[in-house]
């Protein structure tokens, strides 16, 4: 969580288009997270096991948790996102239909 917010400042301060990239990563992250979890998935279900209060009911914490839960993967996609080549590449890719847009888009 300390990494995370370090690489969440240091967005902020570098990339005009950080906050905003980070609210789209944040929508991301809680349809993931809204999702039924595979089998295989232990990394959100053991955060939210080891940061919830032994008297918080399990499916109440779960609400209030999200955005604590999630936070490092949100900030790992918002930096994805804010990413000059990611952009491009996208915009490449999806031949120039965006799915999301995140400040002034170079036109290729």
């Amino acid at each position: 969580m300390v990494e995370a917010q370090r690489q969440h400042v240091r967005l902020l301060r570098r990339c005009p288009s950080g906050a905003q990239a980070f609210e789209v990563a944040r929508a991301v992250t809680g349809s993931w997270w809204e999702q039924p979890w595979p089998g295989e998935e232990h990394v959100w279900p053991s955060r939210l096991k080891a940061t919830r209060p032994d008297d918080a009911d399990p499916g109440w914490w779960k609400v209030a948790a999200r955005d604590l839960i999630t936070y490092p993967e949100t900030v790992v996609l918002a930096r994805l996102l804010a990413d000059r080549t990611v952009q491009e590449r996208t915009i490449t890719e999806s031949r120039r239909h965006l799915p999301y847009r995140l400040g002034p888009i170079l036109v290729i």
